[in-house]
């Protein structure tokens, strides 16, 4: 009977936790197009490392979440890191249904030490595969994997 209990308590509790995270459970996944990108701006809502545990240092205030601004200029594609203490800026193509990113640029603003680290994670996180789908309600998600990581970005009015 213990073991029972248990068995469904556990179920419960996993079903509670899908339930949670449904919402950025992809439906289907679009093709990457510039539009698609460049319409938006994409606001971190949650990004975990290898083991599962929260990237706590790309969340250090709620009130300035990571953004990636997808932007064309004169016809050059380009990606802007925007709230983090240095400016950073890359060229940007999608190949491959991937965004392919040229050099990185950044202004070198000495930051306090929080800052410093956020902008170090930002800027390794951009490098990974993309892939943009839309959740459980139809809102558009910009999703960026590497082998040590996943971030989850929503779209965001410009």
């Amino acid at each position: 009977m213990y073991c029972r209990a248990k068995l469904i308590f556990t179920s419960f509790l996993i079903m509670l936790f899908v339930a949670g995270c449904s919402s950025l459970l992809a439906t289907n996944n679009q093709k990457l197009a510039y539009k698609i990108l460049e319409d938006y701006k994409w606001e971190l809502v949650e990004a975990k490392n290898a083991d599962g545990q929260i990237i706590s240092s790309l969340f250090i205030n709620s009130n300035k979440p990571l953004v990636l601004n997808f932007m064309s200029i004169d016809g050059a594609h380009t990606l802007a890191l925007e709230n983090t203490c240095n400016k950073y800026l890359a060229d940007y193509q999608i190949k491959d249904n991937d965004v392919e990113l040229g050099s990185v640029a950044s202004t070198l603003i000495a930051c306090p030490e929080t800052l410093a680290n956020f902008d170090l994670v930002a800027e390794n996180i951009i490098s990974g595969k993309y892939a943009v789908s839309k959740d459980t309600n139809h809102l558009s998600i910009l999703t960026i994997t590497s082998p040590s990581y996943i971030a989850y970005f929503r779209a965001i009015a410009k």
